[in-house]
């Protein structure tokens, strides 16, 4: 499923030193789809709000941001020890999502750092403590 998401991102609009930066847009078919694998049928992210008032799982946030911790930055063999995140705004549906994941410090545990914006406000903010195989 996930290799299947990654060719969903519009775009890879930045990658350097020990940063990536991608774009995503949440379809409601995706939102459906996440909805059925985690059994969260909360009315919030379905058909049954308005476009206006629909929202992304913020667990679906946090997914993103794992595969590109575990695929791309630090990549393979990643083990997220700990996260500290919160939502400060929400997340709509069918509009761009600038994903930024940052390697912070690259030691035994190592540090990453995120950020989602939508429309340039922050809609999800957090760190990962991780042990990367070396």
């Amino acid at each position: 499923m996930y290799s299947q998401l990654l060719k969903r991102f519009n775009s890879q609009v930045a990658t350097k030193c020990r940063e990536i930066t991608v774009v995503k847009r949440f379809t409601q078919e995706e939102l459906d789809q996440f909805s059925t694998l985690t059994a969260d049928y909360n009315p919030i992210h379905s058909t049954e709000t308005s476009i206006t008032e629909r929202k992304v799982h913020g667990a679906f946030l946090n997914a993103i941001v794992a595969g590109i911790i575990g695929s791309q930055i630090p990549g393979p063999g990643t083990i997220v020890l700990s996260q500290k995140f919160r939502f400060p705004n929400a997340c709509r549906v069918d509009k761009a999502v600038n994903i930024t994941v940052r390697l912070v410090n690259e030691r035994k545990i190592a540090l990453v750092e995120y950020e989602c914006k939508q429309d340039e406000e922050l809609v999800f903010i957090g760190e990962a403590k991780l042990l990367i195989k070396q």
